[in-house]
């Protein structure tokens, strides 16, 4: 820091690049793409509990809540938090009581902790980060995700995840150039490949089975 006075406390990066903005007029415009980034993070079941902001969404649009959580689990036909204790409650067709979130399962508890991350990427054109995006979720329920939120022509913003599931590596729910692999190089070196990069015939549809048989294994030509 070679700027006068103390150097300046900072406990994020948003604090980092307002400090830099005087010196590094670049910095308005990097503030504000990272205003437009939100990062999800799964830790040991998140979702047992709501937070304050899944709360207030859950209060204020529990049908669009509702919509999400009915990909994990297509018996859920509303939401609400009560009024005494705070607590996320799930309702189901043909039961007269509901079910605290703390009692689902652990997909339907990461979908309630996801829904207000990603109703706020679809509505304000946010891009959305979230690690081990597949974790806790079956194929379908990603397919669903995708083809109906994600690739629907009224959102705004767009998600970035990391899977295992190799059957999401399919060219009827993705171009290959919305996907890259993540391979360590001779060196051990992490990089990163896109799918769009190697020379694909139209006809292979399941990218999945290619994988399988060795054709994304090298970098592309």
């Amino acid at each position: 820091w070679n700027q006068p006075g103390a150097v300046p406390v900072v406990t994020a990066a948003t604090d980092i690049l307002a400090q830099v903005a005087p010196v590094l007029p670049e910095a308005v415009c990097l503030r504000q793409t990272v205003a437009k980034i939100s990062i999800f993070i799964d830790e040991a079941q998140a979702g047992l509990a709501l937070t304050e902001e899944a709360a207030a969404c859950w209060r204020s649009r529990p049908q669009a809540v509702t919509g999400l959580l009915q990909l994990a689990d297509s018996a859920i036909d509303g939401v609400s938090v009560s009024p005494a204790t705070g607590e996320a409650l799930l309702h189901r067709h043909g039961t007269v009581q509901p079910c605290p979130l703390s009692l689902e399962s652990s997909g339907v508890r990461k979908m309630a902790a996801l829904s207000p991350a990603l109703l706020r990427a679809f509505d304000r054109g946010v891009t959305l980060l979230v690690d081990q995006l597949d974790r806790d979720w079956p194929t379908p329920v990603l397919q669903k995700l995708f083809r109906q939120y994600v690739h629907n022509e009224a959102n705004q913003g767009q998600i970035i995840g990391t899977v295992h599931d190799l059957l999401l590596l399919d060219n009827l729910l993705f171009q290959p150039e919305q996907l890259f692999l993540l391979r360590r190089d001779e060196q051990q070196q992490t990089r990163l490949w896109s799918v769009g990069d190697y020379r694909l015939r139209s006809e292979k549809r399941r990218l999945y089975d290619a994988y399988l048989k060795g054709a994304f294994d090298r970098p592309p030509a």
